[in-house]
């Protein structure tokens, strides 16, 4: 796995819902944390997907952080976790947790 520069963690993960003091980092992890407790691990990741895919394909100049890959612009990128968030359900929505891995990888990593 190649090294990555990590940029700040992007707003869409730090920002505050108006009536709490929780981050949508801190709401997302506890209903992950519920789900996986609930033994439902299904999770709709769009609205997170499209404000962090390009942040971490920028970072990573649109390689797989796992083997290098360059992606193509018709490649369907996902969004991987280092540490599987069904036995880390606590980093889940961690920052430093999330790379951009190409569909080879996705299989051969599998829930690695």
């Amino acid at each position: 796995m190649k090294k990555i520069k990590r940029i700040k963690t992007p707003a869409c993960l730090t920002k505050q819902y108006k009536n709490t003091n929780k981050t949508v980092q801190q709401d997302r992890t506890e209903k992950w944390l519920r789900k996986v407790n609930k033994n439902k691990p299904n999770w709709n990741w769009y609205e997170l997907d499209k404000c962090l895919k390009p942040l971490l394909l920028e970072m990573t100049q649109k390689h797989c952080a796992f083997c290098d890959k360059k992606f193509r612009e018709d490649d369907i990128v996902p969004i991987e976790h280092f540490k599987p968030k069904i036995e880390y359900p606590e980093n889940a929505f961690e920052w430093t947790n999330l790379y951009p891995i190409c569909p080879k990888c996705n299989l051969r990593k599998g829930k690695k």
